[in-house]
């Protein structure tokens, strides 16, 4: 299993989120720590080992190794 490791930037945006959102995005991060390449996310073009996957609104930015799951950036999406 995985530990978790937040940026400042990602860990100020989440705590801003409605608790709806925060509710969606944390389950997302979190279901990260037990399978962190899952089928939804993609490698990021240009970056080794950047990966993005959405989570309705929001996109997460993170990588990860054998132990630690690192998110850089959680944003909303602009469509």
């Amino acid at each position: 299993m995985h530990s978790l490791s937040l940026t400042k930037e990602a860990h100020d945006f989440i705590r801003a989120l409605e608790a709806k959102q925060f509710k969606q995005v944390m389950g997302k991060i979190l279901s990260l720590l037990s399978e962190p390449a899952p089928p939804d996310s993609s490698v990021l073009k240009g970056y080794e080992n950047l990966y993005r996957t959405d989570m309705g609104e929001h996109r997460i930015v993170y990588r990860f190794d054998d132990k630690v799951v690192f998110s850089f950036s959680c944003r909303q999406a602009q469509r």
